[in-house]
């Protein structure tokens, strides 16, 4: 947020005394001078809060310069026929909502805060039977003040600003469509959309969790099964693979969406990882937790209990005779269960019934 300003100064002077300074000003403060406080109106510029990283500067554009205090290295700048900065237009309608987890606090448009129930108190203050209320407590745990300048969310700040940012888009394009956040925060998401009675948040959440649900097989995978999904998705050296499934500890994982986007490239597993316990690998190649939250959005099911004494380890030099890795390490395996509990368990699965004629 650095901008160079070439100002000539002595241009009264004679021509071989004129010089250049160059003037580094730091931009301190971005106001939409245009500014609506009539409640009734839903433009998106007027329900989001002005944001200093986001715009374009035109002819109309308005820069004011002030000079700040320096000391004495500082060379003295004179401004002559400077601007006068105007005063800084608070918006009427600004909320002070604080985070009941960690008392951290952010100031929301008054409008911004309309899709979210539990916060009508306070975002239809002023209006109808919110003319005047006193402090109140829903049964979400969403608190208000006596002046409904205020309230309190029960969440922390990272979670409430997860949700501004999904109300900021709903604003802006006016439904859920197109919001996109990270899978492995959806619980987390869902519960603060249903403390503040956000239903497009809601549906956006349960619409992820519920792919989970829809995807997971509840019978179990046979082993020839995936060597022939494997087999069929093809590859080469000029087409691409359609599908690549992959074992790691008896987990069936679904990754075809995934190679393009793998840091490591997008052939190192379809070239050490098929039709193998990859369970070794993914310990020796993905050491961050993040790794691990991953998994469930590739989860398909489990592998069939009598197929994986048929699962061989991964061979790192199959051309040239290699010995196999060896098996993933016990510690590894106690941790990767411990971040994937929500995998289906031996009694939760359907197993085949065979019927006697």
């Amino acid at each position: 947020h650095e901008v160079v300003v070439v100002v000539h100064r002595g241009e009264d002077d004679e021509p071989a005394r004129r010089t250049t300074a160059a003037v580094v000003a730091r931009v301190s403060r971005v106001t939409r001078e245009e500014q609506d406080d009539d409640d009734d109106d839903e433009d998106a510029a007027a329900i989001v809060e002005d944001d200093e990283f986001r715009g374009a500067v035109t002819a109309s554009t308005r820069v004011y310069v002030i000079e700040e205090p320096g000391g004495a290295a500082r060379p003295r700048l004179v401004l002559r026929d400077a601007l006068p900065v105007p005063p800084e237009r608070v918006p009427a309608d600004l909320v002070t909502v604080t985070c009941a987890d960690d008392g951290e606090v952010f100031p929301v448009r008054r409008r911004l805060l309309r899709p979210a129930v539990a916060l009508t108190r306070v975002a239809q203050a002023g209006r109808g039977k919110y003319k005047d209320t006193s402090s109140s407590s829903s049964d979400t745990g969403a608190t208000s003040s006596t002046k409904n300048d205020a309230c309190t969310v029960p969440m922390d700040c990272c979670t409430f600003d997860r949700v501004l940012l999904y109300l900021e888009h709903e604003a802006r394009h006016g439904s859920a469509d197109g919001f996109a956040f990270d899978p492995t925060l959806a619980p987390e998401l869902l519960r603060a959309a249903e403390s503040l009675r956000v239903a497009g948040l809601a549906d956006a959440c349960r619409k992820v969790l519920g792919s989970f649900a829809d995807r997971v097989r509840k019978t179990p995978i046979r082993f020839e099964e995936v060597r022939r999904r494997n087999r069929a998705g093809g590859g080469g050296a000029e087409k691409e693979r359609t599908e690549t499934l992959l074992v790691l500890d008896g987990m069936v994982l679904d990754v075809s969406r995934w190679l393009d986007e793998h840091p490591g490239g997008s052939t190192i597993i379809p070239e050490q990882a098929l039709d193998v316990d990859c369970t070794v690998m993914f310990e020796l190649y993905h050491v961050s937790r993040q790794s691990f939250l991953y998994l469930k959005e590739f989860y398909i099911g489990e592998l069939a209990l009598e197929d994986r004494p048929l699962l061989p380890l991964p061979n790192h030099d199959t051309a040239r005779g290699g010995a196999d890795a060896p098996a993933a390490s016990p510690g590894f395996i106690e941790t990767l269960r411990r971040h994937t509990t929500w995998r289906l368990k031996p009694e939760d699965l359907l197993q085949p019934v065979h019927k006697s004629f």
